[in-house]
């Protein structure tokens, strides 16, 4: 009964079975184009650094941005640390919050020539949820292919002693 059922079916069960192939293959093929290039804690209290290898996917303009979560003192006390994200009437963002001062380069994997670099004084918000609050600080654009990404936060910070940051 099922041999004959697979025999008379067979155009329709390939076909099913290259569709489900090709909806798993096209999930993670989107997921992985879609990740952030970079999703990695950093010690701002301390002025820690990152030293890591990463993979660019698509052309693009990328943003760099420091996330923060809110620890036990709560969000009203991270929002006073980060500041808002306020523009003046020339929209220039009006500088708020405590300043953290990030050097960060890009460079080629294989050949270490520096692709993209920064040297910034980031303040402010970019963007916040229920239990983060991000910073935006610098955007770069570079071909897709292998990159090692380095970032150092210049000087100790230690009003953010206690806070998780990602950058």
């Amino acid at each position: 009964m099922l041999k004959q059922f697979v025999r008379d079916n067979r155009f329709a069960l390939v076909t099913l079975i290259v569709v489900v192939l090709a909806r798993i293959g096209f999930d993670q093929w989107a997921d992985g184009i879609s990740a952030p290039p970079l999703d990695a804690p950093i010690a701002v209290s301390s002025g820690g650094g990152l030293d890591q290898r990463i993979r660019i996917r698509a052309p693009d303009r990328y943003g760099l941005e420091l996330s923060f979560r809110a620890d036990a003192r709560g969000m009203d006390h991270l929002r006073g640390l980060v500041g808002d994200g306020s523009y003046d009437a020339q929209h220039k963002r009006i500088p708020s919050g405590v300043p953290i001062p990030v050097r960060w380069s890009l460079s080629e994997a294989d050949s270490g020539k520096i692709v993209a670099q920064g040297d910034t004084e980031t303040f402010g918000s970019s963007s916040w949820s229920s239990g983060e609050i991000s910073r935006d600080f610098d955007r770069f654009g570079v071909p897709p292919g292998e990159y090692r990404f380095q970032a150092r936060i210049t000087r100790a910070v230690p009003e953010f002693a206690g806070i998780q940051a990602h950058m």
